[in-house]
């Protein structure tokens, strides 16, 4: 399973991916948008797996400023505000006990 997000600037101008991930030992297809995000990180998993673990949002000094618990089979849509982060390029991972999945987002 991999992860594609698309980041479309302007109508008929060229679209940008910001990532290309494989969902480790999930088996899920996990999309994270838009990057650069302004106030709201867009998280989608469908997933066949549970995945019992969390969803955590790193800085790059290693602090983690988001953390929530997730305990899911199917569909989940979240979007995580993230109009109080400072700018820069931060760490999302969605992991449980055995797997995980991590990309990099920017805030501008």
């Amino acid at each position: 399973p991999f992860s594609l997000s698309l980041d479309v600037i302007n109508q008929g101008a060229q679209c940008r991916p910001t990532g290309i991930n494989n969902a480790k030992g999930f088996n899920a297809i996990i999309k994270t948008y838009p990057s650069p995000a302004h106030t709201t990180l867009n998280v989608d998993i469908n997933t066949v797996d549970r995945i019992n673990g969390s969803i955590q949002i790193v800085d790059m000094l290693g602090n983690k400023i988001y953390d929530e618990k997730i305990d899911l089979i199917g569909l989940m849509s979240k979007q995580i505000n993230v109009s109080s982060f400072a700018k820069g390029m931060y760490t999302i991972q969605i992991t449980d006990a055995n797997k995980g999945f991590k990309t990099k987002f920017v805030v501008e």
